[in-house]
This record gives C-alpha cells, sequence and structure tokens, in this order.
C-alpha cells in the first residue's frame, strides 16, 4: 500500500505542468505566480491527506485537479475584492487633485486596475492594439491616427471595450 507521501509526489508529477500553467496565465507578477503554485500545492496536500482513502489514484488527480481550479477562482475572486478596495482608498487620496486629471485616474486606474492583464489576453488583436494604446495615454485621435481609423470608430470601441470590463468586473 502506498504512502500519503508517495501518492502525493504522484499527484504533483500529474498536475505540475497544469499547475505551472495555471499560475503563469493568472498571475500578473512573478511572485504572485508562486504564490498561485504554492496555494495549489497545499490544496493538493490536504486533499491527499484527506481523501487518500477514499478514492483511487486517478480519481484522486482528477478530484484534485478541479480543487485547484476551483481555489485558483476563489484566489481571483478575493485578488479582485481586494483591489476594489485598494481602489477606494485611492479614490479617497485623489480628492485633492483637480476635477479633470481625477476623472482621468479613476477611469484607468479603478476601471481597469488589475484586470488588465487577464482581460487584454481575451480580446481580438484588433481591439487589443486600441485598448492597450489607450492604456499608455494616447487620446482617441492619436489612437485612430496610429490604427488608419476614425476618431469616431476609435470612441465607439473604446466605449465597447469599457462594457465588457465593467460587466467583467461586476460593475
Amino acid at each position: 500500500m502506498k504512502t500519503e507521501e508517495k501518492i502525493y509526489k504522484k499527484v504533483i508529477k500529474e498536475l505540475s505542468k497544469f499547475i505551472n500553467y495555471l499560475s503563469s496565465k493568472y498571475a500578473i507578477y512573478p511572485l504572485e505566480a508562486e504564490d498561485i503554485k504554492q496555494e495549489c500545492y497545499l490544496k493538493i496536500f490536504e486533499i491527499v491527506k484527506k481523501k487518500h482513502a477514499v478514492f483511487s489514484e486517478d480519481e484522486l488527480v482528477k478530484y484534485a485537479k478541479k480543487s485547484v481550479v476551483n481555489n485558483l477562482i476563489d484566489m481571483i475572486r478575493k485578488n479582485i475584492k481586494d483591489t476594489q478596495r485598494q481602489d477606494s482608498l485611492f479614490v479617497e487620496e485623489l480628492l485633492h487633485i483637480k476635477n479633470k486629471e481625477r476623472e482621468i485616474l479613476i477611469e484607468r486606474e479603478i476601471v481597469f486596475g488589475r484586470l488588465i492583464a487577464e482581460l487584454v489576453k481575451n480580446l481580438e488583436e484588433a481591439d487589443k492594439n486600441l485598448f492597450l494604446l489607450y492604456l499608455s495615454g494616447h487620446d482617441q485621435k492619436e489612437i485612430g491616427n496610429i490604427l488608419g481609423i476614425s476618431g469616431s470608430t476609435v470612441s465607439r470601441r473604446l466605449r465597447k471595450l469599457k462594457e465588457i470590463v465593467a460587466k467583467d468586473i461586476g460593475a
């Protein structure tokens, strides 16, 4: 009969590429990727400890994989909530800045915040380019000139992208 340690090593071996993929895809910073990996490994350790007598090894790998994904989703949700809380504090600090500057900063920092990296990955190439130009500080006229489209097209597409972002963050 295999020990918990042997089963744990087998499950880790089976899921290590999957965990590396998840951590690189959903982390914005390298340290955040390491945190995700550690959380996944801890979750697998807990699962093996509690469930190794109940499941076969193959069932345990499947169960651990589902649990790792659910754990990652919970981490992302918590991260979003923390970011929204930080954004609220950031807004309070901005009250002394001129109205126009504050509007621009709030629009860029709060609406797009840390979700930018994930959102950009899911956009079509044309929208990704437009969005990144906007985030890097170009105005609509400059974006239109760079991309060879009209200012009204830039405005319409930006409005669409902002709606997508607002929907994704539940605003």
